[in-house]
């Protein structure tokens, strides 16, 4: 028979007691849990890998362009070194990969915070895989440079190309991709063309001489920083002007100076260059050279970029 207390429960019945225990015990295990959870940093629930970034210069790239340069930087995981071999995948269609300086498509470290970074391999014909044994600690890197600005390194045709990245950190192990794959954009190149006529056959002495000139983008991909150079005639007391002046100036030298920063395809870049004449231009007349370039735009295209005209002077008789 149970002692009876004065609450009217006997002592040591705990068939009233469990549910409370119950639940007492799980807010207690619900508390530290959140606790526990609590106190682990946000940043330990997943590391991040290795990264590998790329660049090009020119930016961007136009098919067919041939002095161009790809930069492709790694960076070692923060916190966590990465000591063995990445590969990077130049896709089939660029300049086969060179490790001799003044030869085409040269690859080479350009810079690294690592401990050390060297090019240990290039295997393959298109595509081909460049090797580079590294040590770097986390949050290092190491800059490769494929192409050097000078020789040749040929954008294929227009398209996104992976350079797909792996690394590997034990000599005979598996190579695992980096997370986030470099990849390099070619665009469709511009094809511009200049064309100079006079607008009157013959002018005479003393009135002036008009040159129509147009500039158009007859390619698929936008000019980047077009360039036109005239070489005017610079007879004593011959002044010349350009209309309308945007984007031109006449230079001290006698040139004749314009530049856009884009032409769009299909669109078409016009002005007037005028000069002064004299009896000095009889019979021959004035003669106007122009030519044009556009920073992307292929040598291959380059066949229409200069245009010449020339306008007889008369003076009466002559």
């Amino acid at each position: 028979m149970h002692q009876q207390n004065p609450l009217g429960r006997a002592i040591g019945d705990t068939r009233h007691r469990e549910p409370r225990l119950l639940r007492n015990a799980v807010a207690t295990l619900f508390a530290v849990a959140a606790l526990g959870l609590s106190a682990i940093p946000a940043s330990a629930a997943t590391a991040a890998g290795p990264t590998m970034v790329a660049s090009t210069t020119p930016a961007p790239i136009a098919e067919g362009t041939i002095g161009n340069r790809v930069s492709l930087t790694f960076t070692a995981a923060s916190g966590s070194p990465t000591k063995g071999d990445v590969a990077i995948v130049i896709p089939a269609g660029w300049t086969a990969p060179s490790l001799t300086a003044g030869t085409d498509g040269r690859v080479f470290v350009a810079a690294s915070s690592c401990t050390s970074a060297t090019i240990s391999s290039i295997a393959g014909s298109g595509p081909w895989t460049v090797t580079a044994a590294v040590k770097c600690n986390g949050g290092r890197g190491f800059s490769l440079a494929y192409g050097d600005g000078v020789q040749r390194l040929t954008a294929p045709a227009a398209g996104t190309y992976p350079f797909t990245t792996s690394v590997r950190t034990a000599p005979s192990g598996p190579f695992v991709p980096v997370a986030a794959q470099p990849g390099v954009t070619v665009v469709s190149a511009p094809d511009v063309r200049i064309s100079v006529s006079p607008s009157s056959p013959i002018v005479a002495a003393g009135d002036p001489a008009v040159f129509d000139v147009a500039i158009d983008n007859h390619g698929a991909g936008a000019a980047q920083q077009v360039a036109v150079l005239g070489m005017l005639p610079s007879a004593t007391g011959q002044t010349w002007s350009v209309v309308p002046p945007i984007g031109c100036l006449i230079a001290p030298d006698h040139t004749l100076q314009c530049r856009a920063d884009v032409l769009q395809p299909g669109a078409t870049w016009t002005f007037q260059v005028i000069g002064t004449t004299s009896v000095a231009d009889c019979p021959r007349g004035v003669l106007l050279i122009v030519s044009v370039n556009a920073a992307n735009e292929p040598q291959s295209v380059g066949g229409d970029n200069s245009s010449s005209a020339q306008i007889p002077v008369s003076c009466g008789g002559s």
